[in-house]
């Protein structure tokens, strides 16, 4: 009997984990390396630490999980709109890839129920689930290479999580978008509107400037302050893209700001 249970655990070495059967239902296909997926589903907030001290969470995933799902996402717009030019495949992949689409897809697949996270339930869920869900891919990457990542991505569609068809036909919102950019990154953004009379009914009276990291980055006019906030935000989404440099700047001025506010908050410390 004895030898049984050792050929059994030899044969099926994961078959006993509940995580393991979780996972596979899925990803639709069988996981080798289970360390990876729970590093995957392992949110900052539990602190945990490895035998050297080393803090333990799945940031570095959700780095390598973004890569892999813009490329699997932009091969499956490729080819499924042929004849669609490059603006509209950049809009369909952002709606796909934006963060609050992640994050409904993890609670779809029943994934947000295996995150380790000591945050409560709240507006944060979105964002960690987002979060996890790109880390998932990066495990899987990594796992089992880059077919198994499209074929668990495709699986989302035939499987009724997503419908980028419905995706296609519903409205960008450019200022979610810029916000969702901002979250991720810890960049700082605010949004100045001014209001102007006008007789000039082809005027827009209202203006907006969007503010990030104290630099203007986007300015919109529109016939309400909504209209103006999505112009402006439009306009700073699409600088980003198209000057990297633009976002490197963002990064170092916010390095700067943060060590300014350290600084700042250890000084008072100290006085008091």
């Amino acid at each position: 009997m004895e030898l049984l249970r050792h050929i059994s655990r030899f044969l099926f070495p994961k078959r006993r984990e509940e995580l393991y059967y979780s996972l596979k239902s899925i990803l639709t296909f069988a996981p080798h390396n289970l360390e990876l997926y729970k590093q995957a589903l392992l949110h900052k907030s539990m602190l945990a630490v490895d035998d050297n001290g080393q803090q333990i969470n799945n940031e570095r995933l959700e780095f390598l999980g973004d890569a892999i799902l813009e490329a699997v996402v932009s091969n499956y717009l490729f080819r499924k709109y042929g004849k669609k030019q490059e603006g509209f495949l950049t809009t369909m992949r952002s709606k796909i890839v934006r963060r609050s689409t992640l994050g409904q897809l993890s609670k779809r697949t029943g994934l947000d129920s295996l995150i380790k996270s000591s945050i409560l339930s709240g507006a944060h869920n979105s964002y960690i689930g987002g979060n996890a869900f790109e880390a998932l891919f990066g495990a899987a990457y990594l796992d089992r290479g880059y077919s198994c990542c499209q074929k668990f991505f495709m699986s989302l569609i035939e499987r009724g999580f997503l419908n980028p068809d419905k995706l296609e036909q519903k409205e960008q919102n450019y200022k979610s978008l810029l916000l969702e950019w901002c979250q991720k990154y810890k960049v700082d953004i605010t949004y100045e509107t001014e209001e102007f009379d006008s007789s000039d009914a082809k005027t827009p009276p209202f203006l907006c400037y969007v503010m990030m990291e104290g630099h203007v980055m986007g300015k919109g006019r529109g016939y309400s302050k909504k209209e103006s906030h999505q112009q402006a935000a439009r306009k700073a989404l699409q600088r980003i893209k198209e000057r990297p440099r633009v976002s490197q700047h963002l990064m170092e001025d916010k390095f700067m700001r943060l060590v300014t506010e350290d600084v700042f908050t250890s000084s008072v410390s100290q006085t008091l």
